[in-house]
């Protein structure tokens, strides 16, 4: 379980830097909305994940480390959910044009 852990850590570094570089990268609009994705998609569930590091490693019980692994794995599993959601919402889209295409107009 361990090297499950850190690999989840490991990517979830590679994840928050590359999300730190691209919100830093993106234009700031007057309104503070950059500052803000920032702080709230990726500085507030670093530190989340950063606190589920911590509890890894300073805790001997099993039960404190699977959830320290299920704090750190939050952050993939929910981009897992939203790609997943977003696949189904195109197939929808693509199975309600298909069959809008291939019906017969209606006449008034």
């Amino acid at each position: 379980m361990q090297k499950l852990f850190w690999a989840l850590v490991a990517v979830d570094a590679g994840l928050f830097l590359y999300l730190l570089i691209a919100t830093l990268k993106q234009r700031s609009p007057a309104d503070g909305g950059r500052e803000m994705a920032l702080f709230f998609g990726v500085l507030l569930p670093g530190a989340v994940v950063a606190l589920g590091v911590l509890l890894y490693f300073l805790s001997s019980s099993m039960t404190w480390r699977l959830i320290a692994v299920l704090i750190v794995a939050a952050p993939l599993m929910f981009i897992a959910m939203v790609r997943a959601r977003s696949a189904y919402i195109d197939y929808a889209v693509r199975q309600d044009s298909l069959r809008h295409s291939t019906s017969p107009e209606r006449k008034p």
